[in-house]
């Protein structure tokens, strides 16, 4: 459950992540050269790569926009390393956001390069603690500027985001809130090792791409960025001491100036999960929101100023203008969430939402009497399923994928989704990512639908017809809902920071695997919330996969399911609430209604661990 509540913090956290408040920001040798730039939201006067000096020297360079004229403004404030110049006014693309449109809204934005790009000095090495403790400094010397008011807010996404976390532990004094849309406080667990597996997309797309690339092919600031992410994450393979420098998960009980948090469902490898977010929203003590949306599907959040306009403009006019408690944000409910599959914006207190009881789906594979078998997902155990499955490659992809019944009614879920899964492999080490999919079979010819949800995947075509339709007007579409992935190896729990349905995996070392024997993997998914529609099926894939640090196995690991070993998908089923009238803002959710199935199943979940059994029998010598 998503509660409020401190942790304590170890002595060597508080002296990695303090920042050095006693020193003082090297004041500006010269007065920025502002211009004239004419944007399609009105004039902005702007100043690129002002200098500014950090405590050892080290200069950073800051972009400024701010409204024509001699007034003072409130300032969003962004730090990345992304290079940018004049065109960042007109960039749609940038994680810093809609630069313009804020100008035009009546805020100073100031861009910063952090440490070893741009033009900026020093090196860069990803959060490191030097990074974080410019911030201080930089928010600190906006607040001193004529054309401040001396107000300072986060903004932007992404890398942007992760700082604005950063930022708010340290506590500047000109600090007046945050607002990370898709950022992360664990960039090991979420960005770089999800569940102990290179994030090559992560690596090669992202930092490659966009970090390196970008800052050596600048037009305006070109420049070689040498840290090396690859070797950071040979050298620190598990979480250790390095990782924890940029980890802010445990300190955000430091925070006192409010947040509010924007989100969306993106199953995409080089965003960042909800985990870290919500687990750092549990922890404060201070106003905090956060609003859950759906990926667009042309402009990215971000820079979607509709949206921005309804959420975040509120929000800062709020946090700059004293913060009085009759302002729209305050009405708002803390915990907003779009419940995907129909599309609902949903209003909570906590997460997950106090109507949800985990239920399990069982994985079976039962013979047809055909010398063949059906590997199924059921509410139940199958008493004629087969003890064990084996991959088959299709298309070269070797996966196992379990096909539920079409659902007799609307099945929805909220919250954390995790993979009970019991596997022998003949090496020391597997992996594993398992996808959740919905699979929507029309019941009409498409020509009579009038129009299918935006988040709707490609279409595929289908030979199974309805009664009275024709063939090639019916599609089955397949959507993602979740996914998760696990390296054996890395499958021990950090117990302080787990939940029995939202495992976080210590990553502190590696527990091989013993070839032969059964090992039970709890794989956890991304949360979300969907509702699969009555008529459809859930799929649930499961992949081997490799990131080149396990020897090739070519699939010759074994799945089981049986009573002892019960692999099984557990699912937060959202139930009909004892009281139609909503949650009132602060208190408890009330209970759910208990069902026999759910009573159940818990039963099942808290049955003893099953011993280990010597499979050798089953592998084919290589």
């Amino acid at each position: 459950m998503l509660f409020r509540k401190a942790s304590s913090l170890t002595v060597l956290i508080i002296l990695l992540s303090s920042p050095l408040f006693a020193q003082e920001t090297a004041p500006l040798e010269e007065t920025p050269d502002f211009t004239t730039v004419s944007t399609g939201f009105g004039d902005i006067l702007a100043a690129s790569n002002v200098q500014v000096k950090m405590r050892d020297e080290t200069t950073i360079a800051l972009d400024i926009y701010r409204p024509a004229g001699n007034t003072s403004y409130s300032t969003l404030y962004a730090a990345g390393p992304f290079p940018h110049g004049i065109d960042m006014l007109t960039d749609t693309e940038t994680a810093a956001g809609p630069v313009a449109w804020y100008v035009s809204q009546g805020y100073a934005v100031v861009v910063a390069n952090v440490r070893g790009t741009g033009a900026s000095g020093g090196d860069f090495a990803f959060f490191s603690r030097e990074e974080q403790q410019d911030h201080y400094e930089i928010i600190e010397w906006i607040a001193d500027q004529p054309w401040s008011d001396g107000k300072v807010a986060g903004t932007g996404a992404g890398y942007y985001a992760a700082s604005q976390w950063q930022m708010a532990i340290q506590n500047p004094p000109h600090l007046a809130c945050i607002a990370p849309i898709n950022g992360t406080l664990d960039p090991f667990r979420e960005w770089i090792s999800p569940g102990g597996l290179s994030n090559n997309a992560f690596t090669n797309d992202w930092y490659d791409r966009k970090v390196r690339l970008a800052n050596a092919y600048s037009a305006d600031t070109p420049r070689l960025v040498n840290y090396d992410m690859r070797l950071a994450q040979l050298l620190h393979q598990g979480f250790d001491d390095y990782w924890r420098i940029r980890s802010s998960v445990e300190n955000t009980q430091q925070i006192n100036v409010p947040v509010f948090a924007i989100h969306d469902w993106s199953l995409a490898r080089t965003q960042p999960g909800l985990n870290s977010t919500l687990r750092a929203l549990d922890k404060l003590n201070v106003v905090n929101k956060i609003l859950i949306t759906d990926p667009a599907a042309d402009t990215p959040l971000y820079q979607d100023t509709p949206l921005l306009a309804q959420e975040l403009l509120p929000y800062y006019d709020w946090c700059f203008n004293g913060r009085p408690p009759d302002s729209s944000f305050i009405e708002v409910p803390r915990i907003r969430y779009l419940a995907k599959g129909q599309n609902t914006l949903k209003r909570e207190s906590n997460w997950p939402p106090g109507n949800v009881r985990h239920e399990a789906w069982f994985l079976n594979n039962t013979p047809d009497g055909n010398n063949n078998s059906l590997a199924t997902l059921n509410g139940q155990q199958d008493p004629g399923s087969l003890e064990i499955s084996t991959f088959s490659s299709a298309e070269n992809a070797a996966r196992i994928r379990f096909v539920s019944a079409p659902l007799a009614q609307n099945l929805e879920i909220a919250g954390p989704l995790m993979l009970e899964l019991y596997i022998a492999s003949a090496f020391a080490d597997a992996a594993f990512e398992v996808i959740l999919h919905e699979e929507i079979r029309p019941q009409a010819p498409l020509t009579t639908v009038s129009r299918l949800p935006s988040f709707i995947a490609a279409p595929m075509q289908t030979n199974e017809a309805q009664p009275g339709a024709d063939i090639e007007d019916l599609i089955i579409q397949d959507v993602m809902v979740s996914m998760g992935m696990l390296k054996a190896s890395s499958r021990a729990r950090d117990e302080q920071q787990s939940t029995e349905f939202s495992p976080q995996y210590a990553l502190d070392g590696k527990q091989t695997l013993q070839p032969g024997q059964v090992t039970r993997l709890d794989i956890a998914m991304r949360q979300t919330s969907y509702r699969f529609s009555a008529g459809n099926r859930l799929i649930l894939d499961i992949v081997p996969v490799n990131d080149g640090s396990i020897p090739e196995t070519k699939a010759t690991e074994l799945v089981y399911h049986s009573r002892r070993y019960p692999s099984r998908l557990w699912l937060p089923v959202a139930r009909v609430r004892q009281q139609a009238t909503p949650i009132p803002l602060e208190t408890a959710a009330p209970p759910a209604i208990q069902t026999d199935l759910q009573t159940d199943a818990e039963a099942d979940r808290q049955q003893t661990e099953p011993e280990l059994e010597d499979v050798r029998q089953f592998f084919v010598p290589r």
